[in-house]
């Protein structure tokens, strides 16, 4: 009996070759399908949420309140990360150039779904705290709180400030 190690060899490699092929077109179906999810939630955020937010600073800086949107789009290819803005108020600018921001608003979509969520301090770079989820068109109230909560931080951070003496109240 003899072995053919060359037909052997080559039936492995072709399989081997034909597995990775099989692999790179599931690859290549996943990176579709998360480009359509990610298109679709960002298209999420700028209709259903961003008019929001800029109807919410425009409101506030007649105020004499400034805020701060941003937008975190680019997301491809990173996993586990959703397109995702945040909202958040700005405190008046000190003479040596020092600002603060106040804690944010979060929001995020998977396009299909907006998640809200609010940081409890300044510096938080995640939502603390889950407000919940709701539906694109539907998720207005829900996004008005995050807003709310987001002003009233401000206020708190602020009074914060003026107490141990970093900002002077206006004269």
């Amino acid at each position: 009996m003899s072995v053919d190690f060359e037909d052997m060899a080559s039936k492995a490699k072709a399989a081997h070759e034909a597995q990775i092929a099989q692999q790179d077109r599931q690859d290549a179906a996943q990176r579709d399908e998360k480009g359509r999810i990610v298109d679709a939630a960002i298209a999420v955020l700028a209709a259903d949420v961003l008019p929001l937010l800029e109807k919410a600073a425009a409101a506030f800086r007649q105020n004499g309140i400034e805020t701060k949107i941003t937008k975190d789009f680019e997301v491809q290819g990173i996993a586990g990360k959703t397109p995702s803005m945040t909202f958040r108020c700005i405190g008046p600018l000190r003479a040596d150039g020092w600002q603060f921001e106040g804690p944010a608003a979060f929001f995020t979509s998977n396009g299909s779904v907006i998640t809200v969520g609010v940081a409890k301090e300044t510096y938080d770079r995640e939502p603390r705290e889950q407000l919940g989820s709701g539906s694109p068109g539907q998720s207005e109230a829900l996004i008005t709180q995050a807003v709310r909560s987001a002003l009233d931080a401000y206020f708190v951070q602020l009074n914060k400030y003026r107490s141990i003496g970093v900002l002077r109240p206006p004269t």
